[in-house]
């Protein structure tokens, strides 16, 4: 009842879904994955039923009764897109105009939207990949702009870039990344232009190195590097006067980062302490000073605002104990399971490399980053 043949009509790619999902098509979303793999990672916008085993042996389960809220077109996500495209082929065979989305969630990794904000002189554009929870940033002031945390194509920021009309003089990592490949030595590269790197002892890709104190000049706007290592022992936040903090995968809006990612246990418990005085020293900044992660540990609508917090909002949610012992022993006690792939991930970022293959298949699944 369910075999199908790849029948073109009956897939959608990601980048007409993300279209459809800037223009605020009418559609429904309707994930059949696990619901474990669900409440992990979604399209914010998705409905959910768990239904994958029971297509997968050939049976359309829930899918016999199931109707669209509204009649438009139904589009079912899976993992990489084969289970989905046969209950597409279902839903069609019930006359419920219903597409697949090519390569599933793996593919939707891919995904991204934007938000914007203007600051004392700072055009802050936040570039969401949104299948992956990296946050991004074209930081633009006059005719200048720099990119922080680059997760994406090249391509993306340049065409932000000119949307703004400012150039890049630059590419920047806070640190070195092990839930997704870094895409600025790529930008780098493609524009000529230096990719700045916290001082490390690991990177063999050539950087120009930033230590703590630092100024980077930004058009006519001067961002500071503040050296908050924990998450991991290089790690960087940018300071914008007394208006903003870009905190990288040290501080997200409700957590922090996690301290383990590529290290034995006995640095892992020396990041843990060092997390500790920079999640402090983040925390004496001016309350009112806005912070703006590198991550975010909850899917992304498209249409939402700026994902940002106050430093007073942000220790609202994210405890800190005030004895680092205390601190390491609580965080140390429940980390999860780390990023998939991840020491493959942060060997390519050390060498400032891309895969000979689609990244998505190393990047695919949640970032699992933050801790709380």
């Amino acid at each position: 009842m369910l075999r199908t043949s790849e029948i073109p009509s009956l897939h959608i790619d990601r980048s007409t879904l993300q279209s459809w999902l800037a223009q605020r098509q009418p559609i429904e979303i309707l994930d059949i994955r696990r619901s474990p793999d669900f409440d992990e990672w979604h399209i914010a916008e998705a409905r959910h039923l768990d239904i994958y085993d029971e297509l997968h042996m050939g049976s359309p389960g829930l899918l016999a009764g199931y109707a669209p809220v509204q009649a438009v077109p139904v589009i079912l996500v899976c993992y990489v897109g084969n289970t989905s495209l046969a209950a597409a082929s279902y839903l069609r065979s019930r006359g419920i105009e219903a597409y697949s989305l090519a390569g599933g969630m793996q593919e939707w990794s891919l995904a991204w939207n934007v938000a914007s904000l203007p600051l004392a002189g700072l055009h802050v554009v936040q570039v969401r990949r949104v299948g992956k929870g990296c946050l991004s940033y074209l930081l633009a002031a006059g005719d200048q702009a720099l990119v922080v945390d680059a997760s994406l194509d090249p391509q993306v920021y340049t065409g932000l870039a000119s949307q703004v009309q400012t150039e890049i003089i630059g590419a920047l990592d806070t640190h070195i990344h092990a839930d997704h490949i870094s895409r600025g030595p790529a930008l780098a590269s493609q524009l000529s232009i230096p990719y700045y790197l916290p001082r490390n002892e690991q990177a063999s890709i050539k950087h120009s190195p930033l230590v703590n104190g630092d100024n980077l000049e930004v058009g006519d706007v001067r961002l500071r590097t503040l050296a908050t290592p924990g998450h991991t022992a290089e790690s960087i936040c940018l300071i914008f006067g007394y208006h903003a903090a870009f905190t990288g995968d040290t501080l997200f809006i409700s957590a922090f980062g996690r301290p383990d990612l590529s290290n034995n246990a006995a640095l892992t418990a020396t990041n843990a302490l060092a997390l500790h005085g920079s999640l402090l020293a983040l925390q004496s900044l001016p309350g009112d000073m806005l912070v703006f992660p590198a991550h975010t540990d909850s899917p992304v609508a498209f249409g939402s605002p700026v994902i940002a917090a106050t430093i007073r909002e942000v220790f609202e949610q994210v405890v800190v104990e005030p004895n680092s012992g205390e601190f390491e022993e609580r965080i140390l006690a429940k980390l999860p399971p780390p990023p998939g792939n991840h020491l493959h991930i942060h060997k390519m970022n050390i060498a400032g490399e891309l895969p000979p293959f689609d990244p998505a298949i190393l990047e695919a699944g949640a970032n699992r980053c933050a801790l709380r």
